[in-house]
């Protein structure tokens, strides 16, 4: 209801401010036909109820514009994302309260790792080096640069200890992604229980 009485008033708005601009661009062929279309204009919008509709959408529709600001509580401007979408998921608060749980208080003799990944990365070389900084000068950079190919980034953060493990691959399959799951496996502790929280990629795809 609200959206509707916005678009109508917005519209009535639109209209008259439309043949109020098409009757100056009038008057730059003739001023004769300015006051032809001034007339016209004058017996549309000049009687009582065009005025109380004009009037009427202006008060309609700045007081639904105060009514969305006081909505907001705030003048910054909103991002293209307003509401935060659930999961269709029915397990999906289970799943949840299992993940922040192991955030907020890691199991004993075990480590919480979170895994990402960053495809796609250009492996870039300026060809010329820089000049480094000193002292009343800021380092210096080419703006040309030589491709060479792209690169893949798997990285796993410790939670609890804050230190990263990472690895670039060539390319960006299972394969590539099992091998750094055995890098991981290879550099933390024998006995320990390793929880890795994923995302994007379904586990249950890849054969090993």
């Amino acid at each position: 209801m609200m959206q509707r009485l916005r678009l109508i008033s917005g519209l009535v708005m639109l209209a008259y401010v439309t043949m109020h601009l098409l009757n100056h661009a009038v008057g730059l062929i003739s001023l004769d036909a300015m006051e032809n279309v001034l007339w016209y204009m004058f017996r549309i919008w000049m009687n009582r109820p065009a005025q109380l509709l004009l009037y009427g959408s202006f008060l309609v529709h700045y007081g639904l514009a105060l009514y969305a600001l006081w909505q907001r509580r705030t003048l910054r401007l909103r991002g293209s994302v307003r509401r935060f979408k659930l999961s269709k998921d029915p397990e999906f608060v289970p799943k949840l309260r299992q993940i922040v749980g192991l955030y907020v208080n890691p199991p004993a003799h075990a480590i919480v790792l979170s895994v990402d990944e960053k495809s796609q990365i250009q492996a870039l070389d300026r060809t010329q080096p820089g000049l480094p900084m000193k002292k009343g000068r800021t380092g210096t950079l080419r703006h040309d640069y030589k491709r060479h190919g792209t690169t893949t980034l798997f990285t796993a953060l410790n939670v609890l200890e804050g230190k990263v493990i990472g690895r670039c691959m060539q390319r960006h399959r299972h394969q590539e992604f099992i091998l750094f799951l055995n890098a991981i496996e290879a550099e933390i502790q024998v006995g320990k229980i390793i929880h890795v929280v994923r995302q994007l990629r379904r586990a249950q795809n890849i054969p090993r």
